[in-house]
């Protein structure tokens, strides 16, 4: 088996969800690391899709508000990435500096309802 090397500081935290939620500890990060490292596989194998679907304007903005529940879900998602991948969808959504215009980046290029979380 192969090992990473991870900080003191992010172990620390993974010692503090293992005591959470009662989860193996090489198990919890096995599975956050696979399932993060598949996302950004996808994201970053996927063609540019910019302004897809009828609801982004020019500038791939929305035309209309989002709903306070997406915009929850899409905060949500923000705070679990890490800055790689929020780097690369923050250069998706043109380098704005709003995480929930890496949020939309992010349902455009997966085809999501504007409701739904991708997983």
């Amino acid at each position: 088996m192969n090992q990473i090397m991870i900080s003191r500081a992010t172990y620390a935290k993974l010692l503090q969800v293992a005591k959470l939620t009662h989860l193996d500890l090489q198990q919890w990060a096995d599975m956050i690391l696979e399932q993060m490292a598949d996302e950004f596989i996808a994201a970053a194998e996927k063609p540019n899709v910019v302004n897809a679907g009828s609801a982004t304007g020019s500038e791939g903005r929305l035309d209309r508000a989002p709903t306070e529940e997406d915009e929850s879900t899409g905060l949500q998602w923000w705070n679990r990435l890490q800055e790689q991948p929020r780097c690369y969808w923050m250069e998706r959504a043109g380098n704005t500096g709003n995480a929930l215009d890496a949020w939309e980046a992010y349902k455009r290029e997966r085809g999501a309802d504007d409701s739904e979380e991708m997983a």
